[in-house]
This record gives C-alpha cells, sequence and structure tokens, in this order.
C-alpha cells in the first residue's frame, strides 16, 4: 500500500484511488485535488467518499492507496501525516435563537437534540462530541444517523 502510494507520488502509476469522509469533500479534497494535479499531473486521483469504518477496510483489502479521515485504527503499516485541524461548529435552523449569535457554549444547548453520526459509523467523531457534552453535566438528546442525500447508510 505503501509503496503503490510512492509509485503514485512520483508519477510512476497512473492512478492514486483516495477514499475520504464526507466532512473532507468541503475544502481539503478539492486542495489536494489541485495540489496533485499541479505537482503530478499524470496521475489520476480516483476518489470515493466513505464512512471511517469502511475506509479503514478499503485499505487493509488494497482498494484505496490513501484514506483522508479524522482518525483510523492504529495499524503498522499505516503512515500518518496531519492535514489540518478541525473544531466543532454548530449548525441551527436560521430561526434558532443562536442563529444570529457568533457563538453559544456547549452548556446553553442543554435539552436541545443533537444530530450526528452513530459510533458505528464514525466512532471517533461520536466519542469526542459525547465527551465534550457529558464534561458539561447537562443533558444532551441524541438524533444518530440523521438521512443523508449523499450517500446510503454504512452496511455492516
Amino acid at each position: 500500500m505503501i509503496a503503490r502510494t510512492v509509485r503514485a507520488e512520483h508519477g510512476e502509476l497512473g492512478a492514486v484511488r483516495v477514499g475520504y469522509i464526507l466532512s473532507a469533500a468541503y475544502d481539503t479534497m478539492p486542495r489536494l485535488i489541485r495540489a496533485v494535479a499541479k505537482e503530478h499531473p499524470d496521475v489520476q486521483v480516483v476518489l470515493r467518499e466513505s464512512w471511517t469504518p469502511d475506509l479503514d477496510a478499503a485499505l487493509q483489502n488494497g482498494d484505496f492507496d490513501v484514506a483522508i479521515s479524522h482518525t483510523l485504527p492504529d495499524r503498522p503499516e499505516y503512515r500518518r501525516r496531519p492535514l489540518r485541524r478541525e473544531n466543532f461548529v454548530a449548525v441551527v435552523d436560521i430561526n434558532h435563537p443562536f442563529a444570529q449569535r457568533g457563538s453559544a457554549s456547549l452548556e446553553e444547548f442543554e435539552g436541545q437534540t443533537f444530530c450526528f453520526y452513530s459510533r458505528a459509523n464514525a466512532p471517533a467523531h461520536h466519542d469526542k462530541l459525547t465527551t465534550m457534552l457529558a464534561r458539561t453535566g447537562k443533558a444532551f438528546a441524541f438524533r444518530e444517523d440523521p438521512a443523508s442525500a449523499r450517500r446510503p447508510p454504512r452496511s455492516s
């Protein structure tokens, strides 16, 4: 896997297969695609968006050469490189009381329902958010895996 990626980096392969999580589609992937096109114009980047656990499986079975994700399991055959740091943000309806504010503390969201991915689909994301919410000592409702127009639910 690493050798194939290095060969692609040196222009020795015609394509590099990249799996990525949905949140990377908005900024990280466009930047990556432009950078590869500039540095390695003869290398085609083949992209597929997926859930983190599926990215890991695809790397393991050779379907991807590279994965862009918040986390993947520690494996000796993986080489990691931080691309960027991201903060959590709250997205609220335009009519929500917080919509016109620049920020709000987590405690202020007490009693609100949080929609986010299940632990099965995005374990690191889920664990980080639930830990942050638990530290507030407040009560929050959760709705996991809201329907997505972008992709089907992860197959188990």
